[in-house]
C-alpha cells in the first residue's frame, strides 16, 4: 500500500472518531470512565440546579465553626461572630481615611555591616535546610503513594 492510502485511512478514522464524539457531546461520562465534553446547555442546567439547591438549603445551612443556622462558615457576612476580611479589619482599626505606603528595601540597606555576613549565612542555611526537608518529604510521599 502506498503512503497516500495510509493517509486516507487515517484521515477517515479521525473523521469517524470526531463525528462520534460530536454526536455524544452531551454525555458527561461513559461506562469506560472517560469524560466527554459537556454542551453549553448542560452546564447552564447544572448551574441553575445548583443555585436552586443553594436557595433551598440557605435556611438549613449550619455554620461549621459556631453551629448557627443561616450560613455555612464563619467567613460569611451573615455570621455575627464571623472572621473579618483584611480590608474590613484595616477599616475598623484605621477608619476610611488612611493611605498605605509600601517601600521595598534591600537586604544590604536594612542590615548593619557588622551583622551582614553572619545574618546572611544564617538565612541561606535556614532556607537550604527547609528546601531539603520539603524535597525529602515529597520523595517520601511519592514513594508511599
Amino acid at each position: 500500500m502506498s503512503e497516500a492510502t495510509f493517509k486516507s485511512i487515517i484521515l477517515e478514522k479521525k473523521r469517524q472518531v470526531f463525528e462520534s464524539r460530536k454526536a455524544n457531546a452531551f454525555e458527561v461520562g461513559s461506562s469506560s470512565g472517560k469524560k466527554r465534553k459537556q454542551t453549553y446547555e448542560d452546564i447552564a442546567q447544572k448551574r441553575q440546579a445548583k443555585r436552586q439547591k443553594d436557595q433551598v438549603e440557605g435556611d438549613v445551612a449550619i455554620c461549621s465553626k459556631y453551629k448557627q443556622r443561616g450560613h455555612r462558615s464563619a467567613r460569611s457576612p451573615l455570621c455575627p461572630q464571623g472572621i473579618l476580611s483584611k480590608a474590613q479589619v484595616i477599616r475598623a482599626n484605621l477608619g476610611d481615611n488612611y493611605k498605605a505606603y509600601i517601600r521595598k528595601l534591600g537586604f544590604d540597606n536594612c542590615v548593619s555591616d557588622t551583622y551582614h555576613t553572619k545574618l546572611q549565612s544564617s538565612v541561606i542555611k535556614a532556607c537550604s535546610t527547609v528546601r531539603h526537608l520539603v524535597f525529602r518529604a515529597k520523595l517520601f510521599v511519592d514513594y508511599y503513594v
